[in-house]
């Protein structure tokens, strides 16, 4: 008779020898690392690693690889941001990376970037027995809040960071501090070890260590840009069947815009839902109204806007341009699918009442703005004064309160004194004054016309999630958006123009378009827009593939 449990021993010592295996594999290489060429190797009392490398990424190769993050990842805002709250354990860290804009990195990324593959093999012994999982490139923001993170790696695991921002100043803050594991989240916690970021620089620490990523300071206006990411034993299926499960070749899948509104029928009496108008000196006008979606249509909104369509992420415009918002996330969508659905209907209708009962009017710009405190908006105008235009705005933060500022704020153009431009650095010889201000509420939508000055104003620091806005703007006519259309095209999707695709842009930005009735046809602009598009998206992945080629091939 076998003893009770005999037949489980050899499942037991099997398992015992396979982690005997993969600690053979892996934990001597942490445990006995050397780094010929570190800017920086520490270890700490229990014997952790945290090595700083700057020699191994190339200057020309930081440079492809912060412009393919920039251009050609999904960036997403972590979690939801109106209502976040970060998971503490008791430790008094959290076990998730707390960066808010991130976007993952594909598989084809993990196995090809050059970078990732020469820090497994400038060690000494090389880390051949890691692949590198969890690829993930990360923007931080002034005025963002992170938290300590927990080490949640084994002893023979990695974590590592890449900085991707250049001409970094060291007050401009932005660092990656260690801690002690001792009494975590008492007083008696301390800093280990500061490290400063710089263009191409290189971070590897073991994963068990508790880490610190600061935003940058209110002083710096742009974003800090990294790459993070982990390396674990190639024994572990688990983390190549996750690490191969990303791919960025699907097309970006866009919102349906479907809505209960669709079959309700309802007619609405739109003077009833108008709270608020105001008129410029001009007779220009705002209009705001409340209740046009139901919360069923709102939240449906709310969820296809969010899981849909592609981010952007724009630059900090240093240029005092006044047809410039300075948003610098924008979430673009199509506008031949926005046209046919019922929230497009609904809005269509409120704009003809808002216009002076004109109907033909007709999109050509559908995006959602995302805008956080410490962001910095500008007065701008959406149009040139002498086109024809109407923005709508519709706003989707639910329980907005005063005390949490977002308010649209619209102005008069006057001329400006020396005196003025001296005291406020204004740009040109005008100055604006403030006449209407609209207060974000949920569901409200603002239907003004696009010459009026105005500006988003972000979120104050009491609301530490995002500002969300539904934008459309439309032009008097399907012809007039299509040029529109064609011009943003031109403009964005190329950095040089043949000679008749510059001609064409001068025309269109000139307005003949508008002025001439004989200028080219609705059908020979909407074919050319097509045209123009499908050549942009060549352009683009042309861009991505010699982008691919420059970060992938490894001398």
């Amino acid at each position: 008779m076998k003893p009770e449990g005999a037949s489980y021993l050899p499942h037991v010592c099997g398992i015992m020898l396979c982690w005997m295996a993969i600690m053979i594999l892996c934990g001597p290489v942490i445990a006995g690392l050397t780094w010929p060429d570190a800017t920086l190797s520490y270890t700490t009392e229990a014997g952790q690693s945290i090595v700083v490398l700057d020699e191994i990424i190339p200057e020309t190769m930081a440079a492809a690889l912060r412009n393919y993050v920039l251009r050609f990842s999904r960036w997403k805002l972590r979690g939801a941001p109106e209502t976040r709250t970060y998971q503490t354990t008791a430790q008094g860290c959290t076990p998730n990376d707390t960066s808010p804009w991130t976007a993952q990195l594909s598989s084809r990324f993990h196995k090809n970037a050059c970078f990732l593959k020469d820090v497994v093999h400038v060690s000494s012994p090389k880390l051949e027995n890691f692949i590198p999982c969890g690829v993930q490139a990360e923007i931080l923001r002034r005025g963002d809040s992170t938290e300590v993170s927990c080490g949640q790696g084994q002893d023979t695991d990695y974590s590592w960071r890449v900085f991707l921002t250049p001409d970094w100043q060291i007050n401009d803050y932005g660092d990656l501090i260690f801690y002690s594991r001792n009494d975590v989240g008492s007083e008696n916690q301390d800093a280990m070890l500061t490290v400063t970021p710089r263009m191409g620089r290189i971070v590897l620490w073991d994963s068990s260590l508790l880490t610190l990523y600061h935003p940058p300071s209110m002083g710096y206006i742009q974003g800090l840009l990294s790459i993070s990411g982990k390396l674990k034993c190639k024994d572990s299926a688990h983390h190549r069947a996750k690490q191969d499960k990303f791919v960025d070749t699907e097309p970006t899948p866009q919102p349906s815009f479907s809505s209960a509104l669709a079959q309700s029928g309802e007619v609405l009496d739109f003077a009833e839902k108008q709270v608020q108008k105001f008129y410029d000196s001009r007779g220009k006008t705002i209009a705001v109204y409340d209740n046009l979606f139901s919360a069923i249509d709102l939240e449906q909104l709310q969820q296809d806007l969010a899981a849909q369509g592609e981010t952007g992420y724009l630059a900090y415009d240093l240029q005092q341009d006044e047809d410039v918002d300075n948003a610098q996330w924008v979430k673009s969508f199509n506008v031949d699918k926005f046209v046919t659905s019922a929230v497009w209907k609904r809005m269509s209708d409120v704009t003809r009442h808002a216009s002076g009962n004109r109907t033909t009017w007709h999109p050509y710009d559908v995006s959602l703005n995302i805008v956080r405190s410490a962001d910095h908006t500008r007065i701008h105008q959406d149009c040139d004064e002498w086109e024809d235009e109407y923005t709508l705005v519709l706003y989707l933060n639910p329980d907005w309160h005063p005390e949490f500022y977002g308010e649209t704020v619209f102005f008069e153009a006057v001329p400006g004194s020396q005196l003025s431009r001296q005291l406020y650095g204004l740009n040109g010889e005008t100055e604006y004054q403030p006449f209407a201000s609209v207060l974000p509420k949920y569901g409200r939508l603002a239907v003004f016309q696009g010459i009026i000055p105005h500006s988003a104003r972000p979120p104050g620091s009491l609301f530490t999630g995002a500002r969300y806005t539904f934008a459309v703007k439309v032009s008097l006519t399907r012809k007039i958006a299509l040029a529109k259309r064609l011009q943003e095209t031109l403009e964005d999707g190329f950095e040089e123009l043949a000679g008749d695709e510059q001609q064409l842009l001068e025309d269109l930005i000139s307005g003949d378009y508008n002025r001439e009735l004989s200028f080219r046809s609705e059908e020979w602009l909407e074919k050319r827009l097509h045209e123009t598009l499908q050549k942009a998206a060549e352009v683009k992945q042309n861009d991505k593939s010699q982008l691919e080629s420059a970060i992938f091939t490894c001398e």
